[in-house]
């Protein structure tokens, strides 16, 4: 579900209020922590995980490795970006 949503790069409260999470605390100890730790997630600004303009994106790595999504269907959806053909994503 989280994984899903982030798609596209998400702030923690995003992914809170699409979750119905109040309690920061515990979203980041009892779902944050754990998925940036498996690898589900990855962070925008690793190098500042405070940082107010953070965001938490899926790992394309982690869908690639598991089958959850096809490379080569990225690879033609880039290509028709590149060629503004975004009609039929």
């Amino acid at each position: 579900m989280i994984l899903e949503f982030c798609k596209e790069p998400k702030s923690v409260k995003e992914i809170m209020e699409y979750i119905g999470l109040k309690h920061r605390p515990t979203f980041m100890y009892d779902y944050l922590k754990s998925l940036l730790k498996e690898g589900k997630l990855q962070m925008t600004i690793p190098d500042k995980p405070k940082s107010r303009n953070q965001k938490c994106p899926s790992n394309l790595q982690y869908y690639v490795k598991y089958g959850i999504i096809n490379l080569s269907i990225l690879w033609l959806k880039a290509i028709k970006y590149s060629f503004g053909l975004k009609k039929g994503w």
